[in-house]
């Protein structure tokens, strides 16, 4: 459990909390076993305060003994991070972070039961619950998905945030495991998969974005609008209010900047007229961008992005590759299965026409350096020579 994002007071809380979680790793830093009044004393903080977040010593000193350095190697790994891109950066901290948690099952379960008998323990004296948790995934999750961040809303920040961490964490591997009945390497596929699809490269035939806000008057609809307005671009009207306050809606519209497409309707608790249906479906129509005709190709373990010109095999993180090994892979990928020959692949990568010899010589070099920037090492795997005729891209096993 988290502490609202209504509540006013959720940051001093978690500071408190985190306090008190530091001031008990400083003791037994110096060899103390601190309880939790010590701990408080240390933190300068209220036993009664303290007591509420850690109602036993076993729950506080699992925290700071277990989790918190269990975890660490997260922490090295995001302040290590350097790619640019949000997708590979959510992939390694899931990766990072999932394999802690499924080798440290029973502590992670262990530290679960401890926040659960916490919650429940407040819940029966009539308390409100504090912070259980130090919040270390939306932390991090912020960290890991900068780089998506500038373009979006509040709210969809929120949501995307909110959705991937569902795809980490011992929550996580107690759904694929307990409830899934998946082993750990299944399991852990099944989360990557997810963080993809949910992800800021999430596949748009996959996922769609939408984000609505509703207003019942113009104070309200210029607050959203100023606070939407990087994102907005249709603004359903009631056909009234626009009637009677056209100059207000136009002046709101010019003082944000932003001209959406605006749809009139009538107002009303009974379904939508059947025009005002059609004209919302014809605006919609018009402001969702086409599907990319660049759709990413994928052969068994293999996935191609032509968007970015990038690949992966096997492994979370992408490789960018040169423009020549790009275009090779490429071309193998659109006849893959099929035999590709020398010629043809020098007409379709470097566009010219040339000698088989010369062909074939060229191809050698760049076949070699492609597999190696895809970690192929045995020899046929994927990319495969046909001796005396080109080269073949195919799945092993023809999956």
């Amino acid at each position: 459990m988290t502490v609202s994002p209504n509540d006013p007071r959720a940051n001093q809380k978690q500071r408190t909390r985190a306090a008190i979680v530091e001031a008990a790793a400083r003791l037994l830093r110096i060899g103390a076993t601190p309880s939790v009044a010590e701990a408080a004393e240390e933190a300068k903080v209220s036993r009664a305060t303290a007591y509420r977040y850690f109602p036993t010593p076993e729950d506080l000193l699992l925290e700071v003994a277990s989790i918190t350095p269990a975890m660490a190697p997260v922490e090295a790994m995001l302040a290590e991070l350097k790619s640019g891109d949000a997708e590979e950066r959510l992939l390694t901290l899931q990766e990072t972070s999932n394999s802690i948690v499924f080798a440290e099952e029973a502590q992670m379960r262990m530290a679960l039961r401890a926040y659960l008998d916490t919650w429940l323990s407040s819940g029966r004296q009539g308390e409100e619950a504090p912070p259980l948790r130090e919040g270390r995934r939306m932390r991090w999750l912020d960290t890991a998905l900068a780089p998506a961040k500038r373009g979006m809303s509040r709210q969809q920040w929120q949501r995307l945030q909110g959705a991937l961490a569902l795809t980490l964490g011992v929550e996580a591997m107690i759904v694929m495991k307990d409830v899934c009945r998946l082993k750990d390497e299944e399991a852990r596929d099944v989360l990557r998969w997810a963080a993809r699809l949910l992800g800021p490269s999430g596949d748009p035939d996959d996922v769609v974005h939408d984000v609505f806000l509703v207003a019942n008057d113009l104070i309200t609809a210029t607050r959203l609008l100023i606070e939407e307005q990087q994102q907005l671009e249709l603004l359903i009207v009631d056909r009234v209010l626009l009637e009677r306050q056209p100059r207000a809606l136009l002046n709101m519209l010019r003082d944000t900047g932003h001209w959406p497409v605006i749809v009139p309707i009538k107002s009303s608790p009974q379904r939508p007229t059947v025009a005002d249906r059609k004209r919302v479906a014809a605006a919609l129509f018009l402001i969702r961008p086409k599907r990319p005709n660049d759709k990413r190709i994928r052969i068994g373990e293999l996935m191609i992005d032509p968007h970015r010109r990038r690949a992966r095999l096997k492994k979370p993180r992408w490789v960018s590759l040169p423009p020549v090994q790009y275009q090779l892979l490429f071309v193998l990928a659109q006849h893959a299965g099929k035999v590709v020959g020398y010629q043809q692949l020098l007409r379709e990568v470097w566009g010219y026409d040339g000698s088989q010899s010369e062909a074939q010589n060229l191809l050698k070099a760049h076949i070699r350096l492609l597999r190696r920037k895809l970690g192929l090492t045995a020899q046929g795997e994927y990319i495969k020579s046909v001796r005396g005729h080109g080269y073949m891209l195919d799945a092993p096993n023809g999956k």
